[in-house]
């Protein structure tokens, strides 16, 4: 193993600042977690090349470059090597045939169709692995790993509020029940308050027998406006019809994305991460037993924008705050019998989040990949150009011409392995599931199952 010059990474202040978009994807305990990912591309070509260029560019510090016999290719690229921390390394089938020596990587990208890197690695235990490919315009990802993919941070583009408007923790009753009750204050009123006075009414009027929905809730609010405001329709109020289905929400109601993980809480794992994720999934389990939890996931803390007052406003946004702290303190005191060195920053983020963890199935292994060949009659397109491309050599053999001809494609491919691997690495964001094809004459993706 030989390591090239070392590239002198600017310090944390100003590293922070080079990544300042990035922050605002995957924030700092993120990039953390790319920075400390050793990553090993397998294969000399120009995808290989491309996506050593896309992974160093969020940040990536540990690279490692295995090539094959030929390495004309990495010679010939104006892109020098030197200057950045990346190990290059021969292939050596004695070595790469124990499962011991791939343990340190925390991803592995298979670029190359070589029959023997193939033949190898099917027998050995793998760390998580993308296996990519191109052939003129035509590439495919697939996401191979034998345990699952726990994702912590899912990002979902369309989230719904966490208000707890139906069975609110006693501080968060408090608050809404005391704020005052006339016509200028009720003005300033965010909209979660109007719905939960809303909801209240409608529950307690005995003489109707109608079930709680929008149409009841929207009467009430009505009610509220004829009795409290006499300036017309306020902003908060408009707030209120619009957003008046928070109200009916069921906290108890466990999504089936958190049932999916916690059925995999005693699965065995040896991925560090993993296994955490598990001591995790496992203190979950034991803080909806609790009276305190009521049945309900812990509450996040965060609320959207509301039209009010600077002064309720803020005041709300620190009671639901204060109420998640709580919620993150018991679960830690659950957690930490189990794992007493945990962080607490990674028991906050899952409170935080525990209503949007994922957990993804990848390829179970290489050999898998495999035993999917050969064409079906009810193949779709997709499948069929994934399964012509399997076998296939990589464009190690293209020669220039013909490799800057379809450039484009491998350039779009190597941005797609790139961002998979942000993905794999932070936990954040859901990675594929579990198999891309990218068309580049249509520009066309489609994601399946193997």
């Amino acid at each position: 193993m030989s390591r090239l010059s070392i590239y002198n990474f600017p310090s944390k202040h100003l590293a922070m600042n080079r990544f300042d978009r990035q922050l605002r994807l995957w924030g700092t305990h993120g990039q953390q977690r790319v920075e400390a990912g050793r990553v090993c591309v397998v294969g000399s070509s120009a995808l290989s090349t491309e996506i050593l260029k896309n992974l160093m560019l969020p940040g990536v510090r540990d690279l490692t470059l295995i090539g094959l016999k030929s390495e004309s290719y990495i010679q010939d690229q104006f892109w020098d090597f030197a200057s950045w921390n990346i190990v290059q390394m021969d292939w050596d089938a004695n070595r790469m045939k124990c499962s011991k020596f791939w343990e340190c990587y925390a991803l592995v990208i298979i670029t190359t169709g070589n029959a023997e890197v193939r033949d190898i690695l099917r027998r050995v235990r793998m760390p998580p692995t993308l296996l990519c490919r191109v052939s003129k315009f035509h590439g495919f990802l697939t996401f191979v790993s034998s345990e699952p993919h726990f994702v912590i941070e899912a990002h979902r583009q369309h989230q719904t509020a966490d208000l707890r408007l139906d069975r609110p923790r006693d501080q968060l009753s408090s608050f809404y029940c005391n704020l005052p009750r006339d016509p200028l204050s009720f003005s300033e009123w965010p909209f979660a308050a109007v719905l939960y006075q809303a909801r209240k009414l409608a529950l307690q009027e005995k003489a109707s027998l109608k079930p709680l929905n929008r149409e009841v809730l929207r009467h009430h609010i009505s009610l509220m406006q004829d009795e409290l405001s006499k300036n017309g329709q306020s902003p908060n109020l408009s707030e209120a019809y619009r957003f008046a289905y928070l109200a009916l929400q069921n906290s108890q109601h466990i999504p089936e994305n958190v049932r999916e993980c916690l059925l995999l809480k005693d699965k065995p794992c040896t991925l560090p991460y993993n296994q955490n994720f598990q001591n995790l999934l496992r203190a979950l389990c034991k803080y909806m037993s609790l009276p305190h939890s009521d049945g309900q996931l812990p509450v996040s803390g965060a609320i959207p924008d509301m039209e009010s007052s600077s002064k309720i406003y803020n005041a709300l946004r620190r009671t639901y705050m204060e109420v998640a702290a709580t919620d993150a303190s018991i679960f830690g005191s659950l957690i930490l019998p189990i794992a007493p060195q945990f962080p607490l920053d990674q028991i906050n983020l899952f409170c935080k989040n525990s209503r949007h963890i994922r957990v993804v199935s990848p390829v179970k292994n290489i050999s898998t990949l495999y035993d999917f060949q050969g064409p079906k009659s009810n193949d779709t397109p997709p499948v069929l150009v994934f399964r012509s491309l399997l076998d296939m050599p990589n464009d190690e053999t293209l020669d220039k011409e013909h490799r800057w001809k379809y450039y484009p494609v491998i350039s779009a491919m190597a941005g797609f392995v790139a961002q998979e691997t942000t993905k794999i690495l932070t936990h954040q964001f859901v990675p594929i599931d579990n198999t891309m094809v990218y068309n580049g004459m249509s520009n066309e993706v489609s994601v399946f199952r193997i």
